[in-house]
C-alpha cells in the first residue's frame, strides 16, 4: 500500500533533493523501530541499541523485505 508512494518520493526527491530523502528515509527506519519495539516485548525494557541492533540483522538477512531498504537505505 505504501510501496508505490515510497517509490515516487525516491524518483523524485533521489534526483532534486537528496539531503530531505536522507532525512525522510532516516525517520522512517525510526519508526520501524519505535514499531519493533511495541510489537516485540523483549525490547521494551531492553536499551534502544538492541532492538536497533536486531533490525540491522534482520535488513541483513532480508534486503528486499521493505522498498527503501532496496534502494540502500538501510538502519
Amino acid at each position: 500500500m505504501v510501496a508505490p508512494k515510497l517509490r515516487g518520493w525516491i524518483n523524485y526527491y533521489g534526483r532534486f533533493i537528496k539531503v530531505g530523502l536522507k532525512r525522510a528515509m532516516r525517520l522512517l527506519n525510526l519508526r520501524l523501530l519505535k514499531w519493533v519495539i511495541n510489537k516485540y516485548r523483549r525490547f521494551r525494557q531492553k536499551p534502544r541499541k538492541l532492538a536497533w541492533d536486531w533490525l540491522r540483522k534482520v535488513c541483513k538477512h532480508y534486503p528486499n523485505l521493505f522498498l527503501h531498504w532496496q534502494y540502500g537505505f538501510r538502519p
